[in-house]
């Protein structure tokens, strides 16, 4: 009987680590890769955008280079650098910040009630035009949203 109960406790041990690490797996893909769809986060509008400079480099790779500035409308400071910014296409697919690029966001920290100046780049397909959605993401959540036209 004792054999028994321990099968079953090594069964259930080896589930709940499979279950776990399946649930710990996640896309670590940098600069500017796209990555798959994961589950939604949640949104809270703790951020706005404001856009000043939209353009795409063609000598090269499409890489598009966002400025705008942001302000923090949360109760709680939000850091701000390439780390936290993807932009999504109409594709659905979701780009991260390129961050071998020179991004910059002055400053990176934000107290509640302050604006910053970023500018970011992200690695586009090819002849890439349309929608695009900027996100910024913060502590398990999306905390700013803005959209803007490739042209």
């Amino acid at each position: 009987m004792h054999t028994r109960g321990s099968l079953v406790a090594i069964a259930l041990l080896l589930s709940i680590v499979a279950e776990a690490d399946g649930c710990a797996k996640k896309d670590t893909a940098s600069g500017g890769a796209a990555q798959a769809s994961q589950a939604p986060m949640p949104f809270r509008n703790e951020v706005a955008f404001q856009f000043s400079d939209v353009s795409v480099t063609t000598a090269g790779p499409n890489l598009l280079r966002l400025g705008f500035s942001l302000q923090n409308n949360a109760k709680d400071s939000v850091f701000c650098d390439s780390s936290v910014f993807t932009v999504k296409l109409t594709d659905g697919s979701v780009i991260a910040a390129d961050t071998s690029a020179e991004d910059k966001c002055t400053p990176d920290t934000l107290d509640p009630g302050q604006t910053a100046q970023a500018t970011m780049y992200f690695n586009l397909p090819a002849g890439y035009t349309g929608p695009i959605e900027l996100s910024m993401s913060g502590t398990n959540a999306i905390i700013g949203r803005g959209t803007t036209t490739i042209k």
